[in-house]
């Protein structure tokens, strides 16, 4: 098991008996994603680093970041953003970055679908871009954004102040995703 953690680096943990193997890094970790048997992390010193599970080798480092990493994603590339208000795009083979993607606020959190990429900030904004292209689809308002999920076409935003919106997209021939008009809203107080 690997914890990644913002006092303690990343280490590595055995699961049954829960003692403590090896740190691969002391740097903080603000955030991690695993695709496979690949441990991508984002350090405090302003890089994504790509770990081999099963050797705990960091085979790759990712530069070009100005700030503080808080939210990654990973598939033919790496995306990443955070504090510096802009969102790096990587390739996961060669490391070069390949787009930066200017924000007017703090990322919160990041989703890729194809080359659809959905980007939200504390702030409340949501936007989509096509990556490709480097092109701004659409741009929407909704509470502070601090996670995202796709489930088919609808996109699931939760927010800080206890609400969820669903927004739903249409799924074009060339099998990417174009906004619809349609969206619900979910707002449910907590049980104090």
């Amino acid at each position: 098991m690997i914890i990644g953690s913002n006092t303690k680096g990343l280490q590595v943990w055995n699961r049954e008996s829960c003692a403590h193997i090896t740190t691969l890094d002391e740097s903080r970790v603000y955030c991690s994603v695993l695709q496979e048997k690949v441990l991508f992390s984002a350090m405090l010193d302003r890089t994504v680093k790509k770990w081999e599970v099963s050797t705990g080798e960091c085979s790759q480092v990712y530069v070009g970041a100005t700030n503080a990493i808080r939210c990654l994603d990973a598939h033919e590339t790496i995306l990443a953003g955070g504090s510096e208000e802009s969102v790096c795009i990587w390739n996961i083979q060669t490391a070069d970055c390949m787009r930066v993607i200017l924000y007017d606020a703090s990322v919160s959190t990041l989703l890729l679908q194809g080359s659809l990429l959905f980007v939200g900030s504390k702030d409340g904004c949501i936007k989509s871009w096509d990556i490709r292209r480097g092109e701004l689809l659409e741009e929407f308002q909704e509470k502070s954004v601090v996670q995202f999920q796709l489930q088919g076409t609808t996109l699931v935003s939760g927010s800080q102040y206890n609400s969820i919106t669903l927004r739903q997209f249409i799924l074009r021939r060339d099998e990417t995703l174009e906004p619809e008009k349609k969206r619900a809203r979910i707002d449910q107080a907590l049980p104090r």
